[in-house]
């Protein structure tokens, strides 16, 4: 089963019709033979009449650099019985957040923009289904030494997303924080001029909220 949005992207599917639940319907084209198009409700229904009691979806996600070392990161596993209920999947497949952290950590301000851009990937990273990308990039990565600093105010708050930061190849260069993000093993971008490529992450329907 192909992913109709995905597939109707890369000219492995077209519309066919609105049905009566008022859901978008589509045919497969330049494809395997018995492929079909749809999307989870439809692929929970699929496994609901063979006795599947555990199904795991892997992400496919842009950032490959990211996903290669997230060890785990990129996979979840649903159990269930039966159909799930509408409400659940959506529940499941609800939101992509790339929160890039671009504040510097030279005045009150930044330090609030620094702290709130941490809460709201807390959020993202506590919603079963959601997929959150926390990129430090540009005068962001200075924080990354403070961060990851048992002392500091926001080391509680930063380990509870750390598994989901990365940082920006280039700029940890320019700001003198190489060594730090070396230091710390967290994931660098640089797919894109030595920076992360934030067209790949559009591309790959990511919501883009920067402080």
């Amino acid at each position: 089963m192909l992913c109709d949005q995905r597939a109707t992207r890369r000219g492995l599917a077209e519309f066919d019709r609105t049905d009566e639940h008022g859901r978008d319907r589509y045919d497969p084209t330049n494809t395997v033979d018995g492929a079909t198009v749809g999307c989870f409700p439809e692929l929970y229904h699929a496994f609901g009449d063979v006795g599947v009691d555990q199904l795991i979806t892997i992400s496919d996600r842009r950032h490959s650099v990211a996903r290669d070392r997230r060890a785990g990161q990129a996979s979840r596993t649903h159990t269930r019985g039966g159909v799930l209920p509408w409400h659940r999947v959506r529940r499941w497949t609800m939101a992509k957040a790339a929160i890039v952290i671009l504040a510097g950590n030279e005045s009150h301000a930044d330090y609030g923009r620094m702290a709130n851009a941490l809460e709201a990937a807390k959020e993202f990273a506590e919603t079963d289904g959601d997929e959150l990308e926390l990129i430090f990039d540009g005068a962001g990565t200075q924080w990354i030494p403070e961060l990851e600093d048992e002392e500091s105010d926001y080391h509680e708050l930063y380990q509870a997303v750390r598994d989901d930061a990365a940082v920006c190849g280039y700029c940890s260069g320019a700001f003198d924080v190489e060594d730090a993000v070396a230091d710390a093993g967290l994931v660098v971008l640089d797919e894109y001029d030595g920076h992360p490529s934030i067209r790949s992450l559009v591309n790959d329907d990511y919501e883009i909220i920067t402080f």
